[in-house]
């Protein structure tokens, strides 16, 4: 069972930063297996939850965001969640509950 958790997420216009997600299984961290997947999905509710960010990792629980992977959308704030893929089950998990993407006006 995986330990499923919320984190706000906060990005500011125009620069480049990473997440790290911890992931636990039954109270102790899970390793991620060289061929597991984690898969970040934003979604934005004004528009019927449509996937405006997708982002996929394979073998590392840090994902890496760009200025131009939301260089197009507005300041406010979004839904997220992150789901595993095991490789070796094939199994999907959600790892991090709906939680809020916030967007922030560069500094």
């Amino acid at each position: 069972m995986i330990d499923k958790l919320r984190r706000d997420i906060y990005v500011y216009q125009g620069t480049n930063c990473d997440f790290t997600f911890d992931i636990n299984v039954l109270g102790e961290r899970y390793s991620l297996e060289q061929e597991d997947k984690l898969i970040l999905t934003v979604l934005d509710y004004r528009d019927n939850n449509s996937v405006v960010i997708t982002k996929e990792v394979t073998g590392s629980n840090s994902i890496a965001f760009v200025p131009s992977d939301y260089e197009d959308l507005d300041i406010g704030y979004y839904t997220y969640n992150v789901k595993l893929t095991q490789n070796a089950t094939g199994f999907i998990y959600e790892v991090v509950s709906p939680s809020t993407f916030w967007i922030k006006a560069g500094e």
